[in-house]
């Protein structure tokens, strides 16, 4: 595991804190695993949300979960 990812202990507990993955209407919500990486990614690279590898989906996605968190 590298410096900057988390263990799947400490990822869970993290996922209990944030909002539901499933929205009361409409089309199911993406990934919230794959959106708090993408996140997590993001803000010690300083990089644009738009740069955000593929692997975590589309950059609008964890962008707006991300400035809706705050």
């Amino acid at each position: 595991m590298a410096r900057d990812e988390l263990s799947e202990g400490q990822l869970e507990r993290l996922l209990t804190l944030l909002p539901p993955e499933r929205p009361r209407t409409g089309r199911p919500a993406r990934n919230l695993r794959q959106t708090v990486l993408a996140i997590l990614w993001v803000n010690p690279t300083g990089a644009a949300w738009r740069d955000l590898p593929a692997e975590f989906g589309p950059w609008q996605t964890a962008a707006n979960r991300f400035y809706r968190w705050l």
